[in-house]
């Protein structure tokens, strides 16, 4: 059985329409992420991250990691059908088109991985 959240098959499980933070920092990724997982993702201090999985919650830092990896998936793919829309339609790519994908592009390094999980923590915290 394939474990969920894999990256090879990428899967909109999210609950979010558009993968575009309301600001391109860590708190606006970190606040996306909590939306858009809220029902897979929990962080419990001391446990560290809850993820729910067969339809239980399991301590795994690592699936809350490839959760943080995914949404950036999601907004690259996301990025990229924006401009070729734009180049479909005959038209240029606007100035903010081209800020979301190099904020996506961006979003992929290991650090802003880290600091969008550091970011969700106080968000999707229980107690």
């Amino acid at each position: 059985m394939e474990r969920e959240g894999n990256l090879h098959q990428i899967v909109n499980d999210t609950l979010v329409n558009s993968f575009e933070p309301t600001d391109h920092t860590d708190v606006g990724q970190g606040q996306l992420l909590a939306r858009a997982y809220r029902h897979r993702l929990a962080y419990c201090e001391g446990i560290g991250w809850l993820t729910y999985r067969d339809g239980i919650w399991i301590q795994s830092d690592t699936d809350a990691h490839r959760y943080s990896q995914k949404l950036t998936d999601l907004q690259l793919q996301e990025a990229i059908a924006i401009q070729l829309s734009s180049l479909g339609q005959g038209t240029a790519s606007t100035s903010r088109d081209d800020k979301y994908l190099e904020y996506a592009r961006a979003r992929r390094a290991s650090a802003r991985i880290n600091a969008t999980l550091k970011e969700a923590e106080p968000i999707l915290s229980i107690d």
